[in-house]
């Protein structure tokens, strides 16, 4: 797990250990500074985002099964290739953000393994209800800030499809 909470706080970068299964999905969030109240939900900015990001899944760079956009932060249900994996991954993503678009954001990333299908789903409803939560909209429905490829049951990951559908319990 990473969590970087500022300056004082040593960077580890986080590397899978050889046992955790490829594919494993992982929970991730990323911090961005935001100087004023729409942030990263600013719609040429969160397009952008949601452009990039979907560009990644298709390609077979990552596998991301939600990606949520909140004023000041990403969260998101990802999963990586072993090479060039989950920190190289989120690095270079930051990186190209923040020089495409002008985003600053706060060093490092939280990541948690997904160690079960249930508690992707509980997670997977969790991020989507945030919005909700924080009082930026009535149902999750009408978030308009995600991107959420459909997976088939059988399969669990891979596949692209719409960022609509039915919250998971």
């Amino acid at each position: 797990m990473h969590l970087h909470k500022g300056p004082h706080r040593p960077h580890h970068l986080h590397t899978p250990p050889s046992w955790v299964p490829e594919g494993s999905w992982y929970f991730i969030a990323v911090n961005a500074v935001v100087h004023d109240g729409i942030g990263l939900c600013d719609p040429h900015v969160s397009a952008r985002i949601l452009d990039s990001t979907a560009f990644l899944h298709r390609t077979g760079k990552w596998s991301c099964r939600l990606l949520l956009i909140m004023p000041d932060h990403l969260q998101g249900i990802f999963s990586f290739p072993r090479k060039p994996g989950l920190t190289t991954s989120m690095i270079l993503w930051k990186e190209h953000l923040a020089e495409g678009l002008g985003i600053s954001w706060q060093p490092g990333f939280f990541d948690h393994r997904l160690r079960e299908p249930k508690q992707v789903s509980e997670k997977t409803d969790q991020i989507l209800h945030h919005p909700v939560r924080s009082g930026l909209c009535r149902t999750w429905q009408e978030w308009p800030h995600v991107f959420r490829p459909q997976f088939s049951q059988a399969e669990g990951r891979g596949g692209t499809g719409s960022q609509s559908g039915t919250a998971e319990s």
